[in-house]
């Protein structure tokens, strides 16, 4: 589920999924609206991300040091202050839990327009792959974009509905349509927000990310890492598709982030807030990386355990999935949806 966090000069109306407010904006995190509990080894890509013992937002295991995320969930934190657990349905017991070394956000990261949505941790521990619950995540081909219309699933551990105020403890998931970019545009142009080509649309009315979810994967049914959960307008709010990373324009970053520079991304739609990179550590290499091109250099497949997804159960999702706040859900917080 997406968390909210500290709203900072988000979009109106916009959360984000990393700290748990009621509300999605950017710097906000949310969690699975519409959704179910999802099955031991389904996601086992999916990570928690942790300070003081308390869930924040979702990651996607890439390789055995590496795990990409949100930008929002990675601004104003450091590395030795947060931890990563991955091979579990529970984020606050079981499975595989390591300390971070660094912390790269990308370097044209906005928090105002929340285009390029994207940050790489690298672990300070190498988790690696079983045959059961824990497995990399496959990227998509660079500069690839997701289809509009098909279907992609989301995973997290965010707000079942924009109201509540804890996360669940157990991982959700929720099937969601793939929403065209000019109708995501349309809508989100009410409030002067842009959707660029560094982001992707998904959800309908009833189903999303939310508090919680942010940083979290959504994957395509070859389970695929398509997009990160990003932010969105309150959780599953109709007219208000979630909105998410779109990963394949940041291959080449994911790959090198030490060789990201000012000018690389996807496609150039910055706004120009080159102030919150989040991180010292940052890239310092190559100006010329576009970010897109180079190929994904993760082959090992994700493992396709999916389950067929129940629709019944609430799962909370969207709400500002900008802005990931730290330290949202503790252990006895948690919900026993």
């Amino acid at each position: 589920m997406k968390f909210l966090a500290a709203a900072s000069a988000m979009m109106p109306g916009a959360v984000m999924v990393a700290a748990l407010p009621a509300m999605r904006l950017p710097g906000m995190s949310m969690k699975i609206v519409g959704g179910t509990k999802a099955e031991a080894g389904e996601f086992p890509f999916i990570v928690s991300l942790s300070q003081d013992d308390s869930h924040f937002c979702g990651g996607v295991l890439v390789g055995e040091t590496t795990v990409v995320t949100a930008a929002h969930c990675s601004v104003d934190i450091e590395a030795d202050q947060v931890k990563v657990r991955a091979g579990t349905t529970t984020w606050a017991e079981g499975g595989e839990q390591v300390d971070v070394s660094k912390i790269t956000v990308h370097p044209k990261y906005s928090a105002d327009t929340m285009d390029n949505d994207i940050a790489v941790w690298t672990l300070a521990q190498p988790i690696e792959q079983n045959n059961d619950t824990i497995k990399y995540i496959s990227l998509p081909e660079s500069g690839s974009d997701p289809e509009a219309n098909s279907t992609a699933t989301v995973a997290g551990w965010g707000l079942l509905k924009s109201t509540d105020s804890s996360v669940p403890a157990d991982l959700r998931k929720v099937s969601v349509p793939v929403v065209s970019r000019d109708d995501c545009n349309t809508a989100y142009n009410k409030n002067d927000t842009q959707i660029t080509e560094n982001m992707f649309c998904a959800g309908s009315t009833g189903k999303d990310s939310c508090q919680g979810d942010s940083g979290g994967p959504i994957i395509n049914d070859n389970s695929t890492l398509i997009g990160v959960v990003s932010w969105g307008i309150d959780c599953a709010a109709p007219g208000y598709p979630g909105v998410y990373t779109n990963v394949g324009q940041y291959i080449d970053f994911i790959n090198n982030p030490e060789s990201a520079s000012d000018d690389s991304t996807g496609n150039d739609n910055n706004t120009g807030n080159d102030e919150e990179t989040g991180d010292d550590e940052e890239t310092g290499g190559d100006d010329e990386e576009t970010g897109n091109d180079e190929e994904t250099g993760d082959d090992e497949e994700t493992g396709d355990d999916e389950t067929g997804s129940e629709d019944d159960e609430e799962s909370g999702h969207h709400g500002s999935h900008h802005g990931s706040h730290h330290g949202s859900h503790s252990d006895d917080e948690e919900s026993d949806e």
